[in-house]
């Protein structure tokens, strides 16, 4: 009975496999059609060069500014502006000052 189970984990193993690669291909026709390829003919090779720089990825760029607010709201900051750094200071001593304050008067 034991190589009945063998055979049956192998034919599911097999499935699995079979569907990963269906997985692939789909995905590939669709990355296909998003480039504009879905006629399936081969380009020139100056033509594909151009569709290779235009369909090259998305190449972001990140100012500091883009994550003051992350930085806010977490509290950490890794090399932060400066100028974020000045204000909490500030805020940290307006701070003391006021617990100061309630400590003399109390």
């Amino acid at each position: 009975m034991e190589g009945g189970g063998k055979k049956r984990k192998m034919e599911d193993e097999e499935e699995k496999i079979e569907k990963f690669y269906a997985l692939i291909r789909s995905t590939r026709e669709v990355r296909q059609l998003l480039r504009g390829n879905s006629n399936g003919l081969k380009e020139k090779k100056d033509e594909k060069k151009e569709d290779s720089k235009a369909a090259g990825g998305w190449n972001p760029t990140f100012q500091p500014e883009d994550f003051l607010e992350d930085v806010k709201i977490s509290g950490h900051h890794g090399g932060g502006s400066s100028k974020a750094k000045q204000e909490e200071e500030e805020e940290e001593e307006d701070k003391k000052e006021e617990d100061k304050e309630d400590k003399d008067h109390g």
